[in-house]
């Protein structure tokens, strides 16, 4: 790798981004059950529900993306998570 330098930043970037996306899908199930006590029943329609949204916001960021550029739309994306993590 000595000869590829970006590779290991690729690597741990990936890393840090699996891991990140394998938190999104796997403690909403868990966090609706025991802390909000929603039933199971009501977390399988509410789980794919809230993938929609986040396809569909997906889509509009990429459509984003295409006028205004991929960095800036990386940076609004990052702000904005950053606002609705400080405003939770």
């Amino acid at each position: 790798m000595g000869n590829y330098p970006q590779t290991l930043t690729f690597l741990a970037a990936h890393l840090v981004y699996s891991d990140a996306i394998q938190t999104v899908i796997t403690v909403p199930s868990q966090f609706g059950n025991g802390e909000l006590k929603i039933l199971p029943e009501s977390l399988t329609h509410a789980i794919p529900m809230v993938r929609f949204v986040g396809f569909s916001s997906d889509i509009l960021f990429n459509c984003i993306a295409e006028a205004i550029g991929a960095k800036r739309v990386v940076v609004l994306a990052v702000a904005i998570w950053t606002g609705v993590l400080l405003a939770s």
